[in-house]
């Protein structure tokens, strides 16, 4: 993210502040970006703190309930789910999940199984975005597969 909005994170990461343990190092986070409304908090893994202690951290609960209090919407990107736990502590977290895969490349039983495995925790899973879709090609529509369709031949609309 912060790469995308060409922001160092050095200064102003989430991971030193969650380290640190006081919502009061929340309020420097937030970066303002070009689009308007749109603030991000950028993190950068640090020497300082073990990730994994972090995380089973007081500051991370106390994180999404200080961003609702200032934000209409708060968005979490987390690491993969089936690669480090930071995804299922934090989906417990927070009102809603989105699964995010790549077509092609995401294997259908890691998404089910990230699925099932988010239900059992009770993570309110409301949807997929799936990456990587070529819309110049034709896809073929298969609603166990998770495949998007786009047909360029219909007839384009104004």
């Amino acid at each position: 993210i912060a790469g995308i909005f060409n922001v160092s994170s050095a200064d102003t990461s989430l991971m030193k502040a969650l380290g640190k343990g006081k919502v009061d190092a929340f309020e420097a986070l937030p970066i303002k970006t070009e689009c308007q409304g749109l603030d991000i908090i950028a993190t950068k893994a640090g020497r300082d703190h073990n990730p994994v202690d972090v995380i089973g951290g007081r500051s991370v609960r106390e994180f999404p309930n200080w961003a609702e209090q200032r934000y209409d919407r708060v968005i979490i990107d987390s690491p993969p789910a089936g690669i480090i736990s930071d995804s299922t502590v934090l989906a417990g977290r927070t009102a809603a999940v989105i699964l995010v895969c790549r077509l092609h490349k995401t294997r259908k039983w890691a998404l089910r199984h990230a699925h099932r495995h988010f239900n059992e925790i009770g993570a309110n899973v409301i949807g997929v975005l799936v990456n990587g879709v070529d819309f110049k090609k034709d896809l073929t529509v298969n609603t166990y597969d998770y495949y998007a369709y786009y047909n360029t031949d219909l007839p384009k609309t104004k």
